[in-house]
């Protein structure tokens, strides 16, 4: 924290915050493919990369809060996942928000200010859902291994979900209906939205149900 360009007196702990957000954000985006290497990484889905570069800086930050270090294991990044999916939210909720695939032929510099937000909390909430289900340790070390395999190559949406389908294919059984990873993310990657569920309490039954139905994902107008 002291190395940190703030005044403890002058700053406020929100403020502090978000310095160290983006100073993490920024050396995940290093990490990710840094320009100046000379076998860099390149991301044909720009918009993905800065995800995921979101989604490393609060696991970062997870990581390393105020300074303890977990050495045993990783810690799940849930102190900050709803603080990324109330982001994304209050950007995704109007019927003309795209879908984050729209922006697959944009540069990230390219992108509009006013989806910035969205491109990188949405992103990197729905990898935090996915790490969720498969548990921390396993979705981390599959996303590492991923990124560090493709040394000097491409990066692609479609041969992440390739490779993390392979890496986690005995955790199956955890999605719904025998979905994969790769399908979970890609309905969302492709649609703009949040699932919208209807719960019907039924009493008339011994003992009582709840059924859900989920319905297609929509916006509010």
């Amino acid at each position: 924290d002291t190395k940190l360009a703030y005044i403890n007196d002058l700053t406020s702990i929100k403020q502090m915050e978000q310095m160290k957000f983006e100073l993490a954000q920024q050396l995940s985006r290093i990490w990710l493919g840094n320009p100046g290497e000379v076998q860099r990484k390149r991301w044909k889905e720009e918009w993905f990369k800065e995800g995921v570069a979101g989604y490393l800086a609060y696991y970062l930050l997870t990581q390393y809060n105020d300074g303890m270090v977990s050495y045993k294991q990783r810690l799940p990044i849930d102190m900050y996942g709803l603080e990324m999916k109330h982001k994304a939210m209050a950007v995704d909720w109007t019927h003309t928000t795209p879908a984050l695939a729209s922006f697959n032929r944009t540069l990230a510099i390219d992108i509009p200010k006013r989806y910035k937000e969205l491109v990188t909390m949405k992103t990197a909430s729905l990898l935090w859902m996915v790490e969720n289900w498969l548990g921390s340790e396993k979705f981390h070390q599959a996303l590492v291994n991923y990124i560090n395999s493709r040394r000097g190559q491409y990066i692609s949406l479609i041969d992440f979900m390739v490779s993390l389908d392979h890496d986690t294919v005995d955790c199956f059984h955890q999605f719904f209906n025998g979905s994969t990873s790769s399908r979970v993310l890609n309905s969302w990657f492709h649609q703009s939205g949040y699932p919208v569920v209807n719960v019907l309490v039924l009493r008339d039954r011994t003992p009582n149900a709840v059924q859900l139905k989920q319905v297609n994902v929509c916006n509010v107008i």
